[in-house]
C-alpha cells in the first residue's frame, strides 16, 4: 500500500491549548487512519500532566489512545486493549456526538464498536457505521488518489461488518462492485481490492466473483508487459475468486506458469550458469500441472533436462576461525561460563536454570515483516541437480540456522559445568536432590491419588525423578573414575522423559487457579491437550525462551525427544550424555515454574 502523507496537527515545539489542538483535528482530519496525530496529543498530554492539569492530561491521553487504533480488516480480528474499557466508551460516545467532521464522527463509532465489548448499542452502533460507510464511498467513489486508502480501508471494513452485522451487505458489495469496475479507480487500488477479495472470495456470490474475474483480466493486461511480479500476484489473487465462480481456474495458473516461464528462460539467456533459473523452471512446471496442460508440462521438463546441468551451484565460504576474534571471545565465554556458574555453591541450580537455556530465535508473525534471510529463496538440490525441496519451512531448514548454533555452544557449556560441578561435589545426586526438595515445588507441593483416602500421606514428584537422577550420576561417576567407560543412559532418559509430561499437568492442576489440560473433542468427550499445547500453557510461567527450548527438546519443532522415546525411535547411540543433560536442564525449568529465585546474587552472566 503506497505510503500515507505524514501530516500533523502540531509544528515542532509548538505549544497550543487542548482547546486549540481538538480544533485542528476537527479541519485537518480526512483520512481515516492518520496516526501521526496521536504523537501530538501525547506531546500535549505530557505537558499537561507536568502542569498538574491531570482532567486534561487524562482526556488527551484518551484521544491518543483512539488516534492509535489502526482500523483495517486486520484490526477486526486484533484488538487494541485499553487500560479502561468503560471510559473509553464514555468518551467515544461523547466525541461521536460532538464532532462536526464526518470522517472523525465515523472513525469513533468504529474505534468504538470494533475495539470494546460488545452491548446493547453494538447493533445500532454497526447499523450507523454501515450506512456512513456507504456514503462515503459513494461520495468519493475511489477515483481520488489521495484518499485511496482510506477508501480501501473503508471497502474492507464495509464488507466485512455488513456481512458479520447482516446488515446492507448485497447494497455494500454492489456498490464496491460498480466502482471497481467503471474503469476509473486508480489501477493500484483496484489491485489492492482485488488482493483482498482473492484472501476473502466467501464474501461474494459466484456471479459477483464473474465479475470480479473481468477485473482480474483488466489488471493482468495492465502489468503483463512490465511486471512479471506483479503478473504473479494478481494470477494468485484470481484463482480462487475463479473457483467460488465455478468457473475453470487452471486458466489463471496457466497465465502464471507462463509468466515464470519466460522469466525463466530470459535469466538463462543472460547467464546459463544461474542456479535461480532451475528454480523458476520448477514452479512453472507446478503451474503447469495445476493447470492441466500436458504439453506444457513436457516442455518445461525437456528444458529442465537441457538446463540443469549448466547450473552452478552455489557456496558459502566463512572466514571465522577460532583463531580470529570471534572464536577467541567464543573460546573464553565458553572456559569463563562454567565457571561463573559454580563460584556460588548456593545458586548454582539456579544459573544453571538461567544461563544455560539459548534465547529463542526470531519469529515472524502476520504483524511483523519478515527478515532479510526469509526473502530469499531456498532449495536443495540431489547429486543430479534435480530439486528436492522449494520454499522450506520458515526457520526450520535454513541453510544456516543460528539456534542449533546455539544449542551446540550450550552444549558444550553445559557438559563442562556438569563435569566440573561432579568433580568438585557441587553437582551430585545428593545436591541435585536438596535443591528439588528444597527449593522447588517438585517437593514443596504433595499430591494425592484418587483412590486414597481423605487422611492419606501424599506424594511429592520427587519419587518421580529420583530413580532417573539416581542411575544418571552413578553412571557419570564411573565414568569419571574410568575414561574407558561408555556411560548407558538408555534407563534414565527413558524415565526422565516420559515423566515430563505428567509434571507438566500437575503444575498445571496445583495452580490457583488451575490451568485446564483438557477440552472438549467433536464427538463431544473430553481429551488431554497436546504436550505441545500443555507447553504454550506455562510459557507464562516459564518464560518465552524456556518454553521454546521445552517444545524444542520435546516436541516436534525440534529433537522430539519425549516422541521418540515413547516409541521406540531412537537408536542406542542417541542416548547421549548431551540428550540426558537437557533433559535435566529441562527438569530444573519444569521445577522452579512460579518460583520466585533468590534476589541476593545475579543469576546470570
Amino acid at each position: 500500500m503506497g505510503r500515507r502523507s505524514r501530516e500533523r496537527l502540531l509544528e515542532p515545539g509548538e505549544e497550543v491549548t487542548a482547546t486549540a489542538l481538538f480544533a485542528r483535528l476537527e479541519q485537518q482530519a480526512c483520512q481515516l487512519n492518520a496516526r501521526n496525530f496521536a504523537a501530538d496529543f501525547n506531546t500535549l498530554r505530557k505537558t499537561a500532566e507536568a502542569n498538574g492539569d491531570l482532567a486534561s492530561a487524562a482526556r488527551l491521553d484518551l484521544e491518543r489512545a483512539a488516534q492509535l487504533v489502526w482500523l483495517s480488516a486486520h484490526g477486526l480480528t486484533h484488538f487494541h486493549s485499553w487500560e479502561d474499557p468503560v471510559a473509553a466508551a464514555h468518551y467515544l460516545e461523547a466525541r461521536k456526538a460532538e464532532t462536526t467532521n464526518g470522517m472523525l464522527r465515523l472513525r469513533y463509532a468504529l474505534v468504538w464498536l470494533i475495539t470494546l465489548p460488545k452491548g446493547r448499542h453494538t447493533g445500532k452502533l454497526a447499523v450507523e457505521a454501515v450506512a456512513d460507510i456507504l456514503a462515503w464511498l459513494r461520495q468519493d467513489k475511489g477515483e481520488h488518489e489521495a484518499t485511496q486508502e482510506t477508501y480501501f480501508e473503508l471497502v474492507e471494513l464495509g464488507l466485512l461488518l455488513s456481512r458479520q452485522y447482516r446488515c446492507r451487505a448485497e447494497e455494500v458489495r454492489q456498490t464496491v462492485l460498480d466502482y471497481l469496475l467503471n474503469g476509473r479507480q486508480p489501477v493500484v487500488l483496484r489491485w489492492w481490492q482485488l488482493q483482498f477479495f482473492g484472501k476473502h472470495p466467501d464474501l461474494f456470490t459466484p456471479a459477483e466473483c464473474e465479475r470480479l474475474d473481468i477485473v482480474a483480466r483488466q489488471i493482468y493486461e495492465h502489468y503483463h508487459a512490465e511486471d512479471r511480479y506483479m503478473v504473479q500476484m494478481v494470477c494468485d489473487a484470481a484463482i480462487p475468486l475463479a473457483a467460488r465462480a465455478i468457473r475453470d481456474a487452471r486458466r489463471w495458473h496457466g497465465l502464471k506458469g507462463d509468466s515464470i516461464k519466460a522469466h525463466a528462460q530470459r535469466r538463462y539467456t543472460e547467464d546459463p550458469t544461474d542456479f535461480v533459473v532451475q528454480t523458476l523452471l520448477n514452479d512453472a512446471l507446478n503451474c503447469y500441472h495445476a493447470a492441466g496442460d500436458k504439453q506444457q508440462v513436457q516442455a518445461v521438463e525437456k528444458l529442465i533436462s537441457a538446463t540443469k546441468h549448466a547450473a552452478r551451484l552455489q557456496t558459502v565460504e566463512l572466514d571465522f576461525t577460532l583463531d580470529g576474534p570471534e572464536g577467541k571471545f567464543i573460546s573464553a565465554w565458553l572456559r569463563k561460563m562454567p565457571a561463573w556458574i559454580l563460584e556460588d555453591s548456593g545458586l548454582v541450580f539456579w544459573r544453571l536454570r538461567y544461563n544455560l537455556v539459548p534465547h529463542r530465535p526470531g519469529t515472524a508473525t502476520v504483524a511483523e515483516k519478515p527478515e532479510l534471510a526469509d526473502l530469499f529463496r531456498h532449495v536443495a538440490f540431489d547429486r543430479n541437480r534435480n530439486i528436492t525441496t522449494r520454499h522450506q519451512d520458515q526457520g526450520r531448514n535454513l541453510p544456516f540456522r543460528p539456534y542449533e548454533l546455539m544449542l551446540g555452544l550450550y552444549g558444550h557449556m553445559r557438559f563442562e559445568t556438569f563435569a566440573q560441578g561432579l568433580q568438585n561435589g557441587q553437582i551430585t545426586y545428593a545436591t541435585t536432590l536438596g535443591f528439588l526438595r528444597e527449593q522447588t515445588w517438585l517437593g514443596q507441593m504433595e499430591f494425592q491419588r484418587g483412590q486414597d483416602a481423605a487422611d492419606a500421606p501424599g506424594y511429592t514428584l520427587i519419587s518421580w525423578v529420583e530413580p532417573a537422577l539416581r542411575s544418571y550420576f552413578a553412571e557419570m561417576e564411573r565414568a569419571q573414575q574410568d575414561k574407558e567407560y561408555q556411560p548407558d543412559l538408555m534407563l534414565c532418559i527413558d524415565s526422565l522423559t516420559l515423566k515430563m509430561e505428567a509434571i507438566l499437568r500437575h503444575f498445571c492442576r496445583a495452580l490457583d487457579p488451575p490451568i485446564a489440560t483438557n477440552r472438549r473433542s467433536k464427538s463431544g468427550d473430553q481429551q488431554e491437550l497436546t504436550l505441545e499445547e500443555v507447553i504454550q500453557a506455562v510459557e507464562s510461567y516459564s518464560g518465552s525462551d524456556a518454553g521454546y527450548w521445552l517444545r524444542y527438546v520435546f516436541t516436534k519443532e525440534g529433537w522430539n525427544v519425549r516422541n521418540n522415546v515413547a516409541h521406540g525411535f531412537m537408536s542406542p547411540k542417541d542416548y547421549s550424555v548431551t540428550m540426558m543433560q537437557a533433559v535435566i536442564l529441562a527438569l530444573f525449568v519444569l521445577a522452579t515454574l512460579h518460583i520466585a529465585p533468590p534476589d541476593s546474587h545475579p543469576l546470570e552472566n
